[in-house]
């Protein structure tokens, strides 16, 4: 199973736990490091409090591109990182996602700054994949079958 989705500028699905045991969803930036998945974010979103609070999550990564479709899933565990140590790990997801101007633009790379200031790194137990060519034969993407996903460009 390939996992280079992790390494792609997509965005990811993140799911944590509330307090009455369902799951919160989140679209997140994040970043592959080794076996584990970085999420930069501020320490007081409910993201956040969810993980500090309990463990379990879930991860959804879905490629963007036509057909084939195709993504990968885990379940895990999660843990909140705090401090000099998130804002490293967090700048390090940032470049993932922004330009140098990006990084010092003050509305944005700045802001990222100032309001994420934790990491929640995420570690899968083991990911499953999917995809349209496997799943469906090769006849998922024969011409005329299926309609084309809508753009989500504004």
């Amino acid at each position: 199973m390939s996992l280079d989705l992790l390494d792609a500028r997509v965005i990811a699905t993140l799911a944590t736990i509330d307090d009455a045991g369902r799951p919160y969803l989140s679209a997140v930036w994040f970043l592959r490091d080794g076996e584990d998945v970085l999420v930069a974010t501020g320490g007081r979103t409910r993201k956040a409090r969810n993980a500090a609070a309990r463990e379990g999550a879930g991860m959804l990564v879905h490629g963007r591109g036509e057909a084939p479709l195709r993504g990968i899933a885990a379940t895990g565990t999660v843990e909140v990182i705090r401090g000099a140590e998130a804002l490293e790990l967090n700048r390090r997801l940032w470049r993932k996602y922004l330009t140098p101007a990006g990084l010092d633009h003050s509305a944005v790379g700045q802001a990222n700054e100032e309001l994420d200031d934790v990491t929640i790194r995420f570690s899968p137990r083991a990911w499953r994949s999917w995809g349209t060519d496997a799943d469906f034969g090769g006849s998922f993407e024969l011409p005329g079958l299926v309609l084309p996903l809508d753009p989500t460009e504004r």
